[in-house]
Protein backbone atom coordinates (compact mmCIF):
# COMPACT_ATOMS: atom_id res chain seq x y z
CA UNK A 1 0.00 0.00 0.00
CA UNK A 2 1.17 3.25 -0.92
CA UNK A 3 2.22 6.19 1.80
CA UNK A 4 -0.78 8.47 2.30
CA UNK A 5 1.93 11.04 0.90
CA UNK A 6 1.93 9.02 -2.33
CA UNK A 7 -2.38 8.66 -2.44
CA UNK A 8 -2.54 5.64 0.25
CA UNK A 9 -4.22 3.23 -2.47
CA UNK A 10 -2.90 -0.16 -2.71
CA UNK A 11 -0.31 -0.49 -5.44
CA UNK A 12 2.52 -2.43 -7.10
CA UNK A 13 6.26 -1.70 -5.94
CA UNK A 14 7.78 0.94 -9.21
CA UNK A 15 9.72 3.68 -10.54
CA UNK A 16 11.27 5.36 -12.93
CA UNK A 17 14.87 4.03 -13.94
CA UNK A 18 17.42 6.74 -12.96
CA UNK A 19 19.63 8.15 -16.07
CA UNK A 20 22.09 5.83 -17.16
CA UNK A 21 20.33 3.11 -15.47
CA UNK A 22 18.55 0.08 -17.41
CA UNK A 23 14.86 -0.78 -16.59
CA UNK A 24 15.87 -4.36 -15.06
CA UNK A 25 18.18 -2.31 -12.76
CA UNK A 26 15.95 0.43 -11.67
CA UNK A 27 13.50 -2.11 -10.86
CA UNK A 28 15.68 -3.65 -8.86
CA UNK A 29 16.95 -0.84 -7.31
CA UNK A 30 13.54 0.45 -6.50
CA UNK A 31 12.62 -2.65 -4.97
CA UNK A 32 15.42 -2.60 -2.52
CA UNK A 33 14.74 1.14 -1.99
CA UNK A 34 10.76 0.40 -1.17
CA UNK A 35 10.91 -2.88 0.40
CA UNK A 36 14.26 -3.67 1.50
CA UNK A 37 14.19 -6.77 -0.66
CA UNK A 38 17.70 -7.73 -2.83
CA UNK A 39 18.34 -10.93 -4.62
CA UNK A 40 15.46 -11.06 -6.28
CA UNK A 41 15.16 -12.53 -9.95
CA UNK A 42 12.72 -9.80 -11.88
CA UNK A 43 11.19 -11.25 -15.45
CA UNK A 44 10.29 -8.35 -18.35
CA UNK A 45 6.80 -9.56 -19.75
CA UNK A 46 5.88 -6.23 -21.49
CA UNK A 47 7.83 -3.78 -22.93
CA UNK A 48 5.83 -0.73 -24.40
CA UNK A 49 7.81 1.97 -26.21
CA UNK A 50 6.28 5.86 -27.30
CA UNK A 51 8.10 9.28 -28.62
CA UNK A 52 9.88 10.07 -25.48
CA UNK A 53 8.55 7.16 -22.67
CA UNK A 54 9.12 3.24 -22.06
CA UNK A 55 7.79 1.18 -19.95
CA UNK A 56 8.98 -2.08 -18.71
CA UNK A 57 6.05 -4.72 -17.38
CA UNK A 58 8.19 -7.15 -14.64
CA UNK A 59 7.05 -10.14 -12.54
CA UNK A 60 8.93 -11.82 -9.84
CA UNK A 61 7.88 -15.34 -9.05
CA UNK A 62 9.73 -16.26 -6.10
CA UNK A 63 9.03 -16.97 -1.87
CA UNK A 64 9.36 -13.69 0.05
CA UNK A 65 8.47 -13.95 3.77
CA UNK A 66 6.33 -10.97 4.34
CA UNK A 67 8.32 -10.92 7.89
CA UNK A 68 11.80 -9.90 5.95
CA UNK A 69 10.52 -6.61 4.24
CA UNK A 70 11.85 -3.71 5.40
CA UNK A 71 9.16 -0.76 4.37
CA UNK A 72 10.31 2.86 3.15
CA UNK A 73 7.98 4.88 5.14
CA UNK A 74 8.23 7.91 2.82
CA UNK A 75 6.80 5.17 -0.04
CA UNK A 76 5.04 1.98 1.32
CA UNK A 77 2.78 2.08 4.34
CA UNK A 78 1.85 -1.62 4.41
CA UNK A 79 2.25 -5.22 2.23
CA UNK A 80 0.01 -7.75 2.09
CA UNK A 81 -0.25 -10.93 -0.10
CA UNK A 82 -3.86 -10.90 -2.14
CA UNK A 83 -5.62 -13.21 -4.62
CA UNK A 84 -6.90 -11.68 -7.39
CA UNK A 85 -10.83 -11.49 -6.15
CA UNK A 86 -9.15 -9.23 -3.19
CA UNK A 87 -7.29 -7.27 -5.47
CA UNK A 88 -10.69 -6.86 -8.01
CA UNK A 89 -12.85 -5.96 -4.88
CA UNK A 90 -10.02 -3.18 -3.54
CA UNK A 91 -10.23 -1.83 -7.24
CA UNK A 92 -13.94 -1.47 -6.63
CA UNK A 93 -13.56 0.48 -3.16
CA UNK A 94 -11.11 2.48 -5.07
CA UNK A 95 -8.68 1.10 -2.94
CA UNK A 96 -6.16 0.09 -5.44
CA UNK A 97 -4.51 2.43 -7.96
CA UNK A 98 -6.79 1.92 -11.75
CA UNK A 99 -2.98 2.32 -13.48
CA UNK A 100 -1.77 -0.76 -11.91
CA UNK A 101 -4.66 -2.79 -12.24
CA UNK A 102 -4.46 -2.40 -15.98
CA UNK A 103 -0.60 -3.39 -15.50
CA UNK A 104 -1.77 -6.61 -13.78
CA UNK A 105 -4.53 -7.22 -16.32
CA UNK A 106 -1.71 -7.50 -19.32
CA UNK A 107 0.41 -9.71 -16.61
CA UNK A 108 -2.90 -12.06 -16.32
CA UNK A 109 -3.08 -11.99 -20.03
CA UNK A 110 0.53 -13.04 -20.69
CA UNK A 111 0.41 -15.57 -18.37
CA UNK A 112 -2.97 -17.00 -18.81
CA UNK A 113 -3.57 -17.01 -15.44
CA UNK A 114 -6.46 -18.23 -13.64
CA UNK A 115 -6.27 -17.53 -9.87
Amino acid sequence: KRSEAKGGQWAFTGGHPKHGETSLDGVKREIKEELGITDLNPIVFKSVKGNNVFCDLYYIHQDINLDDIVKQEEEVADVMFATKDEIDALLANGQFKKGHYMMFEDFLKFKNVDF
